[in-house]
């Protein structure tokens, strides 16, 4: 019999993404919750049987195994705390929460109440990803010396109208919506951080109210650079931009002290983009083969919808073995202990440490 599940969010990415993930696993869809007024005509439209716009109807039903959380970010705690409570397993999306004691509560319930619950960290699954942690655990650049994530985006979330996107206090803006992921792939790829000095900007503050026509400031970030020191030694520098005047996609630059690697693409996530190397004294860099383990997936209908199906497979072993595989709450929690770091280093003007979780 095959595991149901039900969904929370009616965004973009709860409908093009979760939910077709979702059921290319073979999972059933049993519920949809939203306070969106079309849910019942969005619910039949997507196959669903049942619609409600009360979360706690949903989590509480008898007949689902899971849910997924696809809310914005400050409804994380209240959800996860009555889903595990009614014993269902979660994945919900990132970041965890709005704070760190937030992310605690959330961790320490799930874990009483002995249920699978991950973090919608999909990207450590790409073959991009996965190659370069392959190559650095091999020990291809040697000793880390330092690293360059940038990633210059046009204007992706800043349309003419004011939206969740330019409000801080609802989890807008580039450092949540990027951010937890890249600072999920610097520990993916080199372990924790222990201090950081940011800078936050809103260089584009001016939007539209989309009922009175008025111009309204927006207070989310749509900039923000970081100096990160590794536990383990070296540095890496992260800077996110939504408003390059032209997008210039993300690139990656690793150096250690035996090679480097670089890797580029005009996308706002690494996917399958090739490796280039170079070995100390090397002329220039060169594409490395990818391992046969790591196959290109250019053949499924969403490189997006592909990744996400291999994080249910581990969501999927949490729930048939027991536990929660990584990237779990505690990842969720470290990621969410470097994005209070950033935002307070920012604020206050001085390098600050990472909290333990």
């Amino acid at each position: 019999m095959s595991l149901r599940v039900g969904i929370l969010g009616t965004g973009p990415h709860a409908t093009d993404t979760v939910l077709p993930a979702f059921r290319a696993q073979g999972w059933e869809v049993g519920a949809l919750c939203s306070i969106e007024p079309d849910l019942p005509d969005l619910a039949a439209r997507l196959g669903i049987p049942i619609a409600t716009a009360e979360y706690r109807e949903l989590v509480e039903r008898d007949d689902l195994d899971a849910v997924a959380i696809v809310t914005p970010t400050p409804t994380h705690r209240e959800i996860m705390l009555a889903a595990v409570a009614a014993g269902k397993h979660v994945l919900c999306e990132k970041p965890i929460a709005m704070s760190l004691q937030d992310g605690r509560d959330m961790h320490a319930a799930a874990e009483a109440a002995g249920v699978t619950a991950m973090i919608d960290f999909e990207f450590r699954f790409t073959p991009a990803r996965l190659h370069v942690q392959q190559l650095l655990a091999d020990g291809y650049v040697g000793e880390l010396r330092h690293a360059t994530i940038e990633l210059m985006l046009e204007s992706q979330f800043l349309g003419p109208d004011f939206s969740w996107h330019d409000r801080a206090a609802l989890g807008g803006g580039t450092l949540n919506e990027h951010g937890s992921h890249y600072i999920d792939m610097v520990r993916q790829w080199f372990g924790e951080i222990r201090d950081v000095s940011a800078q936050m900007h809103t260089f584009k503050p001016d939007r539209r109210d989309p009922e009175s026509g008025e111009t309204v400031q927006a207070d989310a970030d749509d900039f923000w650079t970081c100096t990160m020191t590794l536990a383990g030694g070296g540095l890496v520098t992260l800077t996110q931009s939504w408003v390059s005047v032209v997008s210039q996609g993300l690139r990656v630059g690793i150096a250690g002290t035996d090679g480097a690697l670089v890797v580029a693409q005009n996308e706002s996530m690494l996917s399958d983009a090739p490796v280039r190397s170079g070995k100390t004294g090397a002329a220039q860099l060169d594409e490395l083969p990818r391992p046969a383990s790591l196959p290109p997936m250019e053949d499924a209908p969403s490189w997006r919808i592909a990744t996400l199906q291999r994080l249910l497979r581990e969501f999927e072993r949490g729930i048939r073995d027991g536990g929660s595989p990584a990237p779990n709450l505690q990842d969720g929690l470290r990621c969410q202990a470097v994005l209070d770091a950033v935002r307070e280093s920012a604020r206050d003007g001085r390098r600050v440490a990472v909290s333990s979780i």
